[in-house]
């Protein structure tokens, strides 16, 4: 298959992920034990030991996968440094990346897919509401100069001098 339409495809399933972001998680780390998303959207004992087994499962997928992604993109860099360049390495090496890349937005997807079967027509609106919310706080902060916490924060400043 001809390089650009090979392409395609991760280019394609890549633009669907705005879409499942409707059911991201609303609070970074363990959500479904956050005892105040607990509560608001109604879950159950049962809810929650299935969302904690779900997640742990597509977590481990997720690190492998991660780990497997590091290791192309770590092998790519190698052959882009090689004088001459080995095209075919190159091409294979790339779709190696590509592969990865998609695997890991499939699992994501998955996971999303899974978490909406386990929750009722109510509590997917919730959540949905609830990450519209906080995704809002985040974009205003943004716009307002305002630092933001946790692992999606800007880096500190360096002091001035």
């Amino acid at each position: 298959m001809n390089t650009p339409f090979r392409l395609l495809t991760p280019l394609a399933l890549l633009a669907l992920l705005p879409m499942a972001a409707t059911l991201a998680a609303p609070e970074a780390g363990r959500w479904w034990t956050n005892p105040r998303v607990i509560e608001r959207l109604a879950l159950s004992d049962a809810q929650v030991e299935a969302l904690d087994e779900l997640m742990f499962e597509s977590g481990e997928r997720t690190i492998d996968l991660r780990a497997a992604l590091d290791k192309a993109n770590l092998k790519l860099g190698r052959l882009l440094e090689k004088d001459p360049l080995d095209s075919a390495a190159l091409e294979e090496a790339t779709g190696r990346v590509i592969e990865i890349r998609c695997a890991l937005f499939e699992e994501e997807l998955r996971t999303r897919t899974e978490v909406a079967k386990l929750l009722d027509a109510e509590q997917r609106i919730k959540l949905r509401n609830l990450h519209q919310r906080l995704e809002a706080q985040r974009r205003d902060k943004r716009q307002r100069g305002e630092r933001l916490r946790g692992p999606g924060g800007p880096r500190p400043r360096p002091p001035r001098r």
